[in-house]
């Protein structure tokens, strides 16, 4: 055999494996883990991750640490929020959680190089994470004791 027939043989295997590979499920959107919740102001996407459930996103902002938390604390005061913790460091970085409508909303500001670096993390409840799925097959186990008659 031909070393570029080996080559492509090999490729045409991986590819197929690949194809058969689940997916890795995508994280929940930003509204969808931001419900009601801007972006920082003057905020710039530094870097995202996330779960099927849950989303993290970083910010960087031109706008200081006491503008920006000034900002959410503003957004969390209108009907609908409850702000559930709101700390400030010694250092100066702000920590605020929020909830509305049972979704979970957590935000860290930081000071950054030319102004402040902002960390939210959205969590959507209901998504099939694993926590959930497990959750759910406790709560659906059949393994109970049946009685039933003994012979005579």
């Amino acid at each position: 055999m031909r070393p570029a027939t080996i080559v492509l043989t090999a490729l045409l295997a991986l590819t197929a494996c690949a194809e058969d590979a689940p997916r890795k499920p995508l994280p929940p959107n930003f509204t969808d883990a931001f419900p009601d919740v801007p972006i920082p102001p003057g905020g710039t996407v530094a870097s995202w991750s996330g779960s099927v459930d849950a989303l993290q996103l970083t910010f960087r902002s031109p706008t200081p640490v006491t503008g920006v938390a000034e900002a959410y604390r503003t957004e969390f005061a209108k009907p609908g929020w409850t702000v559930l913790s709101d700390m400030q460091t010694p250092d100066g970085n702000v920590a605020l959680l929020a909830e509305k409508d049972k979704r979970a909303v957590w935000i860290r500001i930081e000071r950054g190089d030319s102004g402040s670096r902002i960390m939210m993390t959205g969590v959507v409840p209901g998504r099939d994470s694993v926590y959930e799925a497990t959750r759910r097959a406790v709560r659906d186990t059949t393994n109970t004791v049946v009685p039933r008659a003994l012979p005579r």
